[in-house]
């Protein structure tokens, strides 16, 4: 594919020969489609489609969560540290030179300010990188939530425009591929809230094929409420004449691993096994439509056969 690089490259920047394996894919070209540069995409005066800003903020949010993660000790230590233990001041009229041993204190200090600083600053781009990927989320799928509405206000069922489209997506079979894999290994959230993403995704596209998109339960499979179309932009409920959805992420999530716990230490193993899956399906699913707008009817068929078996 095509590299992307800007007119003009600073000669200060360090380049480096290669970038660890598990951020390999990421440094690849973003799947835009074919015959969009993707220098031209970024300086169109249009937006880029969410799902490509979805995977260039999910790689982004992999680097700069694997660089705070790379400190020895988290920002709370060094806060601790640094309130306990602050440096001798001297008179402001001194002149000599304070004691070797107070100079390294006072520059140990000074080095941990500076380390827990840059703490701050990624975590907070982290968050931000959160706040815009649930975003994100939400707008990918609400193509999707608006296409099945278009076809069921035309008494025509949502599987059958997707037939349709068979043709398109095998020929974006190898970007479906390479966009799966790129999400696949981008760091989306916490543990249980990157499953909570990739999960009630998932659950969304299924619901849409199945045509309950306006089911009076269908709040129940909503985790993440700002990442949902089930939801109102900026409210954790849902929307439409359906229930509430509940007080967020936490109160979403816990529900499910509450369920996990609750079926006894012998049926864990297989609800954490059905949980990889429903995280492998959303991932695959997520890939398949923000590349061909389409998605693979019978492939969705079995993931359902295999949900309810």
């Amino acid at each position: 594919g095509e590299t992307l690089s800007p007119p003009a490259q600073p000669r200060h920047l360090p380049t480096a020969p290669s970038l660890p394996p598990r951020l390999d894919c990421l440094s690849r070209p973003p799947l835009l489609p074919p015959g969009l540069k993707p220098w031209d995409a970024l300086t169109a005066p249009q937006p880029l489609d969410p799902w490509l800003d979805l995977l260039a903020t999910a790689a982004l949010r992999t680097v700069l969560h694997a660089k705070l993660e790379a400190y020895p000790t988290p920002l709370e230590t060094d806060e601790a540290e640094i309130a306990t233990s602050p440096p001798a001041a001297g008179a402001s009229n001194e002149t000599a030179p304070p004691p070797p041993a107070a100079a390294a204190a006072r520059r140990r200090w000074l080095a941990l300010v500076l380390r827990a600083s840059e703490k701050r600053i990624l975590r907070a781009a982290v968050a931000r990188m959160d706040s815009m990927m649930q975003t994100r989320f939400r707008e990918t799928l609400a193509l999707a939530q608006a296409q099945e509405a278009t076809c069921r206000s035309s008494g025509l069922p949502w599987a059958r425009l997707l037939a349709k489209r068979g043709a398109s997506l095998a020929d974006a079979a190898p970007r479906v591929t390479l966009a799966y894999e790129r999400l696949a290994k981008s760091s989306l959230g916490t543990s249980d809230g990157g499953a909570a993403l990739l999960i009630q995704s998932a659950s969304a596209l299924f619901l849409f094929l199945g045509g309950l998109a306006v089911h009076p339960c269908v709040s129940r499979t909503v985790l993440v409420p700002e990442a949902s179309p089930f939801c109102e932009p900026g409210h954790a409920g849902a929307t439409g004449k359906v229930e509430a959805a509940g007080e967020g992420t936490v109160a979403g999530w816990e529900r499910l691993t509450d369920s996990m716990l609750s079926c006894g230490e012998d049926a864990i193993p297989y609800l954490k096994l059905y949980k990889d899956k429903m995280c492998m399906w959303g991932a695959y699913l997520l890939a398949q439509w923000g590349v061909a707008r389409a998605l693979s009817v019978s492939e969705t068929s079995i993931m359902l056969d295999e949900a309810l078996a």
